[in-house]
């Protein structure tokens, strides 16, 4: 029996009397769209002129991630030079100093760019590869530009200080100088404060001398070292020029202490004065 003639011919009967009880439907049916059924073993190739979305392969999917990471690692150290470079400009620091630190800053971030470019662009997964980590290796902004920023700003820092203890310096030394008794221990005290300041400014300024000529390493061992060395000992001097701060600082204290026992001296001596003169 030929069960498929039979369900054909029950179909077929089916919609002959949808159409008679309804003839909106048949209607709306005749003007729909119809597509043909290909026959049995014809060809299901697609069109000639449809474009088809082809998936990235695996490789394809980590190359493109390690291009973006690469590329936001680059963003971010152009960032930070920008601001370190801009912080730096207003530093009290040599005009010379500063110029030399943003001339090297300016010239990681040109050539990070350029580095960016590349790899926007790099189509070989070798020379990708190797750009990619030349980020790390070549463009040293950690192992050097950041820490060389490190030194100019706590310099900064020290001069900045340095200026404010100059200023009470020179009102402590009006204090001194009117004021009634003996006056030689505070006197001594801020000789000493004077010559704290002016080795704490000494020591930063060497320190900012120290690192702002450097250059990055490259990938060179023996630069690498030399620049490790150089930042080193420019810290251990701003250590020194805090220390003189410090110690600046309590010669200040022990001036105002010691003018604060003298105006208390004086005032009790003149009340004793007008006491006996009654």
């Amino acid at each position: 029996m030929n069960y498929r003639l039979i369900l054909a011919s029950s179909v077929v009967a089916s919609v002959a009397t949808i159409s008679t009880a309804f003839p909106g439907i048949a209607a709306a049916q005749g003007a729909m769209p119809t597509r043909a059924i290909a026959p049995a073993g014809a060809s299901s190739a697609r069109p000639v002129g449809i474009r088809t979305t082809r998936t990235a392969t695996p490789r394809e999917t980590v190359i493109e991630r390690a291009r973006t990471r690469a590329e936001q690692e680059i963003d971010r150290r152009a960032q930070m030079l920008g601001a370190f470079a801009t912080r730096i400009g207003n530093g009290r620091i040599s005009d010379a100093d500063k110029s030399s630190l943003q001339a090297t800053m300016q010239e990681q971030i040109n050539d990070l760019q350029t580095l960016k470019s590349q790899i926007a662009s790099d189509a070989s997964t070798t020379t990708l590869k190797t750009a990619i980590q030349s980020i790390g290796k070549s463009y040293r902004i950690f192992a050097l530009v950041m820490p060389q920023g490190a030194v100019m700003a706590a310099a900064d820092r020290v001069n900045q200080v340095a200026a404010q203890m100059q200023a009470l310096s020179g009102k402590l030394q009006t204090r001194i100088s009117s004021a009634t008794g003996d006056t030689a221990a505070l006197s001594t005290a801020l000789s000493d404060l004077n010559a704290k300041v002016s080795d704490a400014q000494t020591q930063a300024q060497a320190a900012v001398s120290e690192v702002s000529a450097l250059k990055p390493d490259n990938g060179d061992q023996a630069v690498f070292k030399s620049n490790h060395a150089a930042l080193q000992d420019a810290h251990k001097k701003l250590q020194a020029a805090q220390k003189d701060l410090a110690a600046a600082r309590h010669d200040a204290a022990t001036i105002v202490q010691g003018l604060h026992s003298l105006s208390s001296t004086a005032t009790s001596t003149a009340t004793g004065t007008t006491t006996q003169g009654e």
